[in-house]
């Protein structure tokens, strides 16, 4: 393996190690990947500097980590920053982790098409503050895990029903995902907005009322097994070393292993807990699976996950524009998210930024007065009596939206 930086990275080049945004929160290639000249140029818009590739092609054995080896990673961060978490828990969470058998039904996936019913709701209020105490009880169920072990799915699914119609209304979309607080439990807020999406994509798609609402109960559980990680390390505001990312990628199947015992929880959603992190060609996590290995929740929630993930900001990570991790979104389509999940998206946002004050990576403000279908991402821009193409203009970007 060798060290090199982007500027050196050429075409047919294979990368030996995962490329990550600046928290580790998001993987940007995987393993494996073999070098396009699009990557090369995302590379050097997301300000990554060096890469790991191979030099003789067959490096990639991985090697398991021990669970010893896991704590002492975690104590050593403990050691590093002064905090203190109760590695025992830990210890016994990734032991029976360990002990764990995931179904073999797990990559095989039934995937169906439903017809759709429309919801509409009154009223113009942010979801947070229509619905505050529902809110607010949903967070206390989940977090009743930690200390009870126990999941009441039947009380969230009774607030999601309460919730829906209002988190799927008609109108903007964005301006209802960015009214949510950015409070301090990023988990469970980045969980609610995740929900919301994952809803409206489930009614674009054509699912009906019984499936968009079972898509929201989804959303709202798919990270639930980060609650058995210690919050200092969820919130670590560096990059963590790789045996500690790897505690942390523990997520998925813990997630799994809490619904797996809990009554009221539909396959659907225990899958997309599972496999959020998978990824369309087999370099994701836990199980690599591939394309139709994958269930379908899980490829809608996976690509809420990211679009959300890149739009707020971070511990250690600064938003980007909804148009960045569109483009991000739309250049991995069919690689490592689903096609029409993806499309499904992109091509229902585009339709929420028209007339849209916009700000340009050149510092102009201008307003989006066209977007072509076909290239969502990439609309034209009017400033004063100019017209930006953004499909012809590469190196012009929007940095926000107003």
């Amino acid at each position: 393996m060798r060290k090199i930086s982007v500027s050196s990275l050429e075409p047919s080049m294979i990368l030996a190690e995962p490329v990550y945004n600046s928290d580790f929160s998001l993987e940007l290639l995987s393993k494996g990947t073999v070098i396009k000249r699009k990557h090369i140029d995302m590379l050097e818009n997301l300000g990554v500097f060096e890469v790991v590739i191979f030099e003789n092609l067959p490096e990639q054995i991985e090697e398991s980590i021990s669970i010893d080896e896991m704590i002492e990673s975690i104590e050593s961060l403990q050691a590093e920053n002064n905090f203190v978490t109760d590695t025992k828990k830990l210890r016994i969470a990734l032991e029976e982790l360990r002990e764990l058998e995931i179904d073999e039904e797990v990559a095989s996936i039934c995937n169906v098409q439903m017809p759709i019913t429309l919801l509409t709701g009154e009223g113009n209020l942010p979801l947070d503050k229509r619905h505050g105490e529902t809110i607010n009880d949903t967070k206390e169920l989940l977090n009743a895990i930690v200390s009870d072990n126990v999941l009441d799915a039947d009380a969230i699914k009774d607030n999601v029903k309460e919730m829906l119609p209002d988190m799927i209304r008609n109108n903007d979309v964005l301006m209802r995902l960015n009214q949510l607080k950015e409070a301090d439990d990023y988990t469970f807020d980045h969980a609610l907005r995740v929900s919301i999406l994952a809803a409206m994509i489930g009614k674009w798609m054509g699912y009906d009322q019984e499936h968009i609402e079972e898509l929201a109960f989804t959303g709202l559980l798919f990270d639930i097994g980060k609650l058995k990680l210690p919050t200092e390390v969820l919130n670590y505001p560096g990059k963590l070393s790789d045996k500690v990312f790897e505690v942390v990628k523990n997520h998925a199947q813990w997630g799994y292993q809490t619904l797996l015992k809990t009554k009221g929880v539909s396959q659907s959603v225990k899958f997309a807990a599972l496999q959020h992190h998978e990824r369309i060609d087999g370099s994701g996590y836990p199980l690599r699976l591939k394309g139709d290995q994958i269930n379908d929740y899980a490829k809608i929630i996976m690509v809420c996950d990211v679009f959300d993930a890149m739009t707020h900001d971070r511990v250690f990570q600064k938003k980007v524009s909804a148009f960045k991790a569109s483009d991000y979104l739309a250049m991995h389509s069919g690689t490592l998210f689903d096609t029409q999940v993806v499309y499904t998206l992109l091509s229902n946002l585009a339709t929420f930024y028209l007339g849209k004050k916009c700000t340009l990576n050149t510092g102009e403000q201008g307003k989006i007065i066209y977007i072509d279908v076909n290239y969502p991402t990439r609309p034209i821009v009017q400033i004063e009596s100019r017209f930006i193409d953004l499909s012809k203009q590469h190196n012009i970007q929007i940095v926000e939206i107003e």
